[in-house]
């Protein structure tokens, strides 16, 4: 019943934000804005979308194989896509993606511990990067935005805090406050998540490689913003979009609304009014970015769709599970063929010694 009100909730917020942001527009000028983008700029746009997404996917497949996990590259962009496609469907706010393609690699039997250890890890590097992109925005950009090196300095210090907190397990405390009800469930996913995280501490070199791949992803993003910006007709420079679409970025994780609408569309219009944009401009990106977002998607919901074979499902199960499977079959056969030979001896042939010929 909980979820069920903070799910209707979300959706009151996000119809309110963009009732609120329409009714204060002028929506002539809107449709005119959206009705000479540019086709080209669009696709190139989408392009962007789909290839962010294999980049993530590529990202979160290296930490995997940091920590011991080895799926297939082709099995980590289903289990992306496919989170993709249920974070843009349930209002599970920016961490949705995250439990989305956790649990679905989970249903193919592969550890949880080591999946959530570099879910959250991709999670964190994500933060501290757009962070330090907003400092490098702030060197670009010829349009001074007041207060955001402390802003992005604070993100960064919040995250990097966190992964510490996390590695060293200062979070355990807080967790023996919690009522035992909610704390037995919660004990054993953590202490996988710990000793995965801590594994990472061993493989710096691996952990700079990701911080490098993180850097081109979310380049990437800000690029596919300034790509939109020039479709739609908005004179910005590239600077100020690097300095300000990671704030927007920032916001849209915010778990208030339905897959960031409205929340998205409120932050834009307020960063690029700082660069002299109309309403109706930045309204206009926020809702073509959040269209060509959800196009993006739709491969995963086909794959989301369309069931697993069980053979493949077998194929997936970590080496250990595929060893002792082969273990117990191997015992399993060795038993049955004994009982047949003692079934089928006669009893003075059972107590029989072999003989020279």
């Amino acid at each position: 019943m909980k979820k069920l009100l903070i799910s209707l909730l979300k959706v009151v917020v996000t119809l309110g934000l963009l009732a609120w942001l329409l009714t204060s527009i002028d929506l002539s000028r809107l449709g005119a804005v959206l009705a000479e983008a540019s086709p080209l700029g669009l696709t190139l746009l989408i392009a962007l979308c789909f290839g962010n997404k294999c980049l993530a996917a590529y990202r979160w497949h290296w930490l995997l194989r940091c920590n011991g996990t080895r799926p297939p590259f082709r099995d980590v962009l289903r289990w992306s896509l496919v989170g993709g496609a249920v974070s843009a469907a349930l209002p599970f706010g920016a961490a949705g993606t995250e439990v989305a393609r956790v649990a679905t690699a989970a249903r193919e039997r592969w550890r949880i511990g080591r999946l959530a250890s570099a879910a959250v890890l991709d999670r964190l590097i994500g933060i501290i990067t757009l962070a330090l992109i907003v400092l490098l925005g702030t060197r670009l950009s010829p349009v001074p935005v007041p207060g955001i090196h402390l802003l992005a300095i604070a993100v960064i210090a919040a995250a990097g805090l966190a992964i510490v907190a996390v590695a060293r397990r200062w979070d355990t405390p807080f967790i023996a406050m919690l009522p035992r009800r909610l704390r037995r469930p919660l004990l054993k996913p953590l202490d996988n998540v710990h000793a995965a995280i801590s594994a990472f501490r061993r493989k710096r070199w691996a952990l700079a490689y990701a911080f490098f791949i993180t850097v081109g992803f979310q380049l990437v993003r800000v690029c596919g913003a300034y790509v939109g910006c020039l479709a739609l007709g908005i004179d910005v420079p590239f600077g100020f979009i690097v300095a300000t679409f990671p704030l927007v970025m920032f916001a849209n994780m915010l778990p208030i609304s339905l897959n960031g609408i409205g929340v998205r569309e409120m932050s834009l219009t307020y960063a690029l009014s700082i660069a002299g944009i109309g309403a109706e401009q930045a309204i206009a990106l926020g809702l073509t970015l959040s269209a060509l977002n959800l196009l993006a998607n739709l491969p995963g919901v086909v794959l989301l769709l369309r069931p697993t074979p069980k053979s493949r499902r077998a194929r997936r199960q970590p080496q250990p599970l595929r060893n002792a499977a082969r273990r117990a079959a191997r015992s399993a056969r060795t038993r049955l063929a004994d009982s047949a030979a003692r079934s089928t001896a006669s009893p003075g042939q059972a107590g029989q010694q072999p003989n020279d010929r």
